[in-house]
């Protein structure tokens, strides 16, 4: 598992949230107006997403397909998209929505997005980030 964003997002985030607030709870999502794209994967990047958008962000899921109760236990909160990513459209789809957002769960080993033609380093330096 992987999370890729700007350093100056990264230091916004550890300045700005406090996990000793349970979320539900919370009246300041310190995280409102992050855009995160969440590539669906085991565990630890949908439970990263779920967070995540607990605090706030937007996150949006980009799957396969399928149903699953697990799966719907951690999409609360979060937007779902269903493309194809070993199409050439689903990759340029992918690459828009990085365009477009802030950080970047990538569920896969190493190499893996490189493999399928999107460089994670190359996804988050396209945006223009925010600035604290």
């Amino acid at each position: 598992m992987a999370i890729y964003c700007s350093r100056q997002l990264l230091s916004r985030l550890l300045c700005t949230v406090t996990l000793n607030a349970p979320a539900s709870t919370m009246s300041i999502r310190p995280l409102e107006g992050i855009k995160v794209v969440e590539l669906a994967g085991l565990a630890p990047v949908p439970f990263c997403g779920l967070v995540l958008a607990d605090f706030g962000a937007q996150v949006t899921v980009i799957k396969k397909g399928g149903d699953e109760l697990l799966e719907q236990r951690m999409t609360r909160g979060k937007t779902q998209k269903i493309v194809d990513l070993k199409s050439q459209s689903g990759l340029r789809e992918v690459r828009e929505m990085c365009g477009a957002s802030d950080v970047l769960l990538d569920p896969y080993r190493p190499g893996v997005l490189e493999k399928m033609g999107l460089n994670p380093v190359h996804l988050i330096k396209v945006r223009s980030f925010h600035q604290p």
